[in-house]
């Protein structure tokens, strides 16, 4: 379901890397206290953009790649965004 979208959408060379958040105002375990943000709480996410379209994310709950850390020697943060990268259909991006 998920491949679909992502075919149907036509990336420039040029993207961004970003978070995002999604906001949330119930209870759930993963939902995260954000209080430096007007949006206030929800969820949080690591996320590669095209002219205004999000192309593939990465919630910040979930953790990071171990292979890709050790692979790399990087941080959790610089992980998500390896893995996102990893994602993209071609190669030669800026972001």
């Amino acid at each position: 379901m998920i491949k679909v979208p992502k075919e149907a959408v036509c990336l420039g060379r040029n993207l961004s890397c970003d978070e995002q958040t999604i906001e949330f105002q119930g209870n759930h375990k993963d939902k995260q206290r954000i209080t430096y943000k007007k949006e206030g709480d929800g969820f949080l996410a690591d996320c590669i953009c095209s002219d205004g379209y999000t192309y593939s994310f990465f919630f910040r709950h979930q953790p990071s790649s171990q292979k890709i850390m050790t692979d790399f020697k990087c941080s959790p943060l610089h992980a998500r965004v390896i893995g996102l990268i990893h994602q993209l259909p071609d190669k030669y991006y800026t972001l």
